[in-house]
């Protein structure tokens, strides 16, 4: 296994407490295979899911903290149209961006 998977990620989600060794000792041993860090990172997570250990959602909370990352539930949030009329549509929707909120500086986005 690459160094990212098992110095960098393992810890981190061990340190979390979602889940325990025994069960990240399965996801290593899954893993250990892989080319590069890359592929580690993304096959201890897909491995996490696929044995519903972790939920997608879990990962990505998981993984948006690892970089310090704020994480928005879409499903809750309502945009002004205000907000929205701010950023031009197509600017938005060639970067994968939603406005959420205006700030003293500028709009709020998440993407």
């Amino acid at each position: 296994m690459t160094v990212l998977g098992r110095d960098f990620v393992l810890p981190r989600v061990l340190d979390s407490g979602m889940l325990g060794e025994a069960q990240l000792e399965a996801a290593h041993s899954v893993v250990c295979r892989q080319p590069d860090a890359r592929a580690a990172t993304k096959a201890i997570f897909d491995h996490l899911v696929e044995t519903r250990l972790l939920t997608r959602v879990q990962v990505l909370v998981h993984q948006a903290t690892i970089l310090g990352l704020a994480v928005v539930d879409l499903a809750c949030i309502e945009v002004p149209p205000e907000v929205l009329e701010r950023v031009p549509r197509e600017l938005a929707m060639g970067h994968r961006l939603l406005p959420l909120e205006l700030t003293a500086i500028g709009v709020k986005v998440s993407g």
